[in-house]
């Protein structure tokens, strides 16, 4: 049987970027690392085709690069980890059927604030941990990207 978390990588440096998502699941969860290295990025269109409903990338991610998401047309719930620093494209143009972006960490970088800031639609999610606390907060958001 096939595992259904295949994940083809890109090693450079000492870390990796995730190139291509092979399986079939309804909901990816990218583990933290692939071939014994860090996930730091994902590569161009590395989820084009995919079936999947949610997509959860690990903390430790740096970079979704160009059109990472690039036909994901499945795809309703995203969830970035607060390391984020670059996001490169539209997550709505990727993800027409996005409803739910969720960011995690007490910290969110101004990538990720500026990707929420371009979302006309879709409900925001602030999850964190503070003194041992779980929070979730429910960013109000209005659209300032034309």
């Amino acid at each position: 049987m096939k595992d259904p978390n295949v994940f083809e990588v890109a090693v450079k440096d000492g870390v990796a970027t995730l190139a291509r998502h092979l399986g079939a699941e309804q909901d990816v969860q990218i583990p933290e690392m692939l071939n014994g290295m860090p996930v730091v990025g994902v590569a161009e269109r590395a989820f084009a085709g995919t079936h999947a409903n949610t997509l959860v990338f690990p903390d430790g991610l740096r970079r979704l690069h160009m059109n990472a998401l690039e036909g994901c047309n499945q795809v309703m719930e995203v969830s970035l980890p607060g390391s984020i620093e670059e996001i490169a494209g539209s997550l709505q143009d990727s993800c027409p059927e996005l409803k739910t972006l969720v960011l995690r960490g007490a910290a969110l970088s101004p990538a990720c604030m500026l990707a929420v800031s371009c979302l006309n639609g879709v409900q925001v999610l602030h999850h964190y941990r503070n003194d041992g606390i779980e929070a979730w907060v429910n960013l109000e958001m209005r659209a300032i990207c034309g």
